[in-house]
């Protein structure tokens, strides 16, 4: 009897699509129904990161149908919030941008006053992901560079103490809280 309800038990804990984690019969399957959408996604993505070239089209395509696969089977289509995702994206191009503009400026003015420093911001993400994302995105805000990971925080290296960083960050981590949800 004990061993019975055992065994129910661990065919009940299976979550089709979770990584780590027996699954159901059919849910590499059923995620394949998103196969072309994320092709699509790392296609453009490479297209633009080569600048709108063409050239290497064969490469192109074998990535990014291999991008796609590899993130079907470890981010299956309930890991994201796909509303949110789209919702990031203007404010992910907008960070980029001034990221850039702040390179730039400093690499065309070296006489800006810098006042460089390490912070500790703690990191409040409990979806895997997103913690590594944050992570990624981090070092995307003007004058920052994610430096180490320890525990609960973030150890970032800044090239201006006077900015207000805790709330970029903030702000960072609960965008991508939305797209997450908690695992």
């Amino acid at each position: 009897m004990n061993r019975e309800k055992n065994n129910q038990t661990f065919r009940n804990s299976a979550e089709p699509g979770k990584p780590g984690t027996p699954s159901g019969k059919g849910w590499l399957w059923r995620g394949m129904s998103r196969f072309p959408v994320r092709l699509l996604i790392f296609a453009i993505l490479w297209w633009g990161l080569a600048g709108g070239s063409l050239k290497d089209w064969p490469a192109a395509i074998f990535f990014s149908g291999l991008a796609a696969l590899l993130s079907i089977i470890l981010v299956p289509s309930k890991q994201l919030r796909l509303k949110a995702l789209l919702g990031f994206m203007p404010f992910f191009f907008r960070l980029s941008l001034m990221g850039g503009i702040d390179v730039t400026t400093r690499a065309m003015k070296p006489d800006m006053p810098l006042k460089t420093g390490t912070i500790t911001y703690p990191v409040t993400l409990k979806h895997p992901a997103a913690r590594v994302f944050f992570i990624w995105v981090v070092s995307l805000l003007p004058g920052t560079a994610a430096a180490q990971l320890m525990n609960q925080s973030l150890r970032l290296h800044v090239l201006d103490m006077n900015q207000s960083h805790h709330e970029r960050l903030r702000e960072l981590e609960q965008r991508l809280d939305a797209i997450f949800p908690e695992v």
